[in-house]
């Protein structure tokens, strides 16, 4: 959908810290000022382990069964769990995954290197003078079903934009999966896939959540899930322990969610190993009731849950896989970069995919002359 005009280069970035268990010296592909400013302090070395990722029916049941609440509750729930049926073992190979997701500051700079599109937040709330007054202009083009963000994709090119006040360490949201494919080539580094989110943040330990197989009401009182507070994105480093992975990697669940570099929302193992499980979903007389997941290559994972999340806890499972189509930005989807010991390897995947995505829909293209200076508009603002 877009054809982006990629500054690429390579450099030696630093010598690893010992601490790290990694590799003493690395080059990495991207553009030499963007890496260098604020990968390497971040990126977190997570050692080679064996997953499960999925579940069995007997297990997904049990689960509904504790939650309780009423029939249509549980079946609801069923139905969002479905897509983990038929686990299999996986095993990862040592990869680096940045400390925290990927910022508005840090967004900033690759939409001013590379006249990119900003996020759609940065005109609403950033320029919000400017948003008003074309809100009826928007109706008038799109109609009544969120107009402002259907102009917004259509003339992007053309509006005032700005990181919103007090935004600058939150993480960026409202990107594309094909976006953040694009922020990964130009830095030189990848999207994690989906094992290596999970190892990241369980290191191989199977449990329900982050932090056990339970969420109570401490829990999301801690992740500000509990409606005492008003829920809204909150800095990358804002959620402390509860959200931190094992190798330290911060905000994994309850932030924003995540997208992960696993092309197509398919079985976890196979189309065989989820309908044996599926079958004995269906013997219990539950698969009438909610129906079988609606399989598709064209649609890309999320993981984590987000700040949204405080109306279905079960989100900020695991083993939770939502879908999305890769164009679509969301207000509560972000991302975070990844690499394993090849580094070259993280930047030419990306551009690869990158690549596959627009030989797939050839009418996108969000590089280009923009109004739009989010350095010059936010004072506030630090590298």
């Amino acid at each position: 959908m877009f054809a982006l005009s990629l500054s690429v280069g390579l450099a030696v970035l630093l010598v690893w810290s010992a601490s790290r268990r990694a590799p003493t010296a690395v080059r990495v592909g991207g553009d030499v000022a963007a890496t260098a400013e604020w990968l390497p302090d971040d990126l977190l070395w997570v050692p080679n382990g064996r997953v499960v990722m999925g579940s069995t029916a007997q297990a997904l049941i049990d689960l509904v069964e504790t939650t309780g609440g009423r029939a249509s509750t549980r079946r609801a729930s069923l139905r969002a769990f479905a897509p983990e049926l038929g686990p299999r073992a996986v095993d990862v190979a040592p990869f680096w995954l940045h400390r925290f997701p990927v910022t508005n500051e840090q967004y900033q700079r690759f939409v001013e290197a590379t006249r990119h599109r900003f996020p759609f937040h940065w005109w609403k709330l950033g320029a919000s003078a400017h948003f008003q007054a074309t809100r009826a202009t928007a109706r008038a083009e799109f109609g009544d079903v969120l107009p402002e963000l259907y102009y917004w994709q259509a003339h992007w090119r053309d509006l005032p934009c700005s990181i919103p006040q007090h935004a600058e360490r939150q993480p960026v949201t409202f990107v594309s999966y094909r976006d953040a494919l694009a922020f990964c080539a130009w830095v030189g580094m990848r999207l994690p896939t989906e094992a290596e989110w999970i190892l990241a943040a369980t290191g191989g330990v199977q449990q329900q959540y982050l932090w056990g197989d339970e969420c109570d009401d401490e829990t999301l009182a801690d992740l500000g899930l509990d409606g005492r507070v008003a829920s809204g994105p909150r800095d990358v480093d804002g959620l402390g322990a509860v959200a931190r992975g094992v190798f330290g990697h911060e905000g994994l669940v309850g932030l924003v969610w995540h997208w992960v570099g696993s092309r197509g929302f398919l079985p976890v193992d196979s189309v065989a190993a989820f309908q044996a499980e599926w079958a004995e979903i269906e013997r219990r007389d539950r698969g009438a009731s909610i129906g079988p997941p609606e399989w598709s290559r064209d649609k890309r994972i999320l993981k984590g849950g987000s700040f949204l999340s405080k109306e279905n806890p079960a989100e900020l499972r695991i083993g939770t896989r939502a879908s999305v189509m890769p164009q679509q930005t969301l207000e509560a989807v972000g991302f975070r970069v990844a690499r394993g010991v090849e580094p070259a390897r993280a930047m030419s995947a990306s551009r690869i995919a990158l690549r596959e995505e627009q030989q797939g829909d050839g009418r996108w293209s969000f590089a280009g002359v923009s109004r739009c200076s989010p350095s010059k508009s936010v004072s506030s603002a630090t590298t």
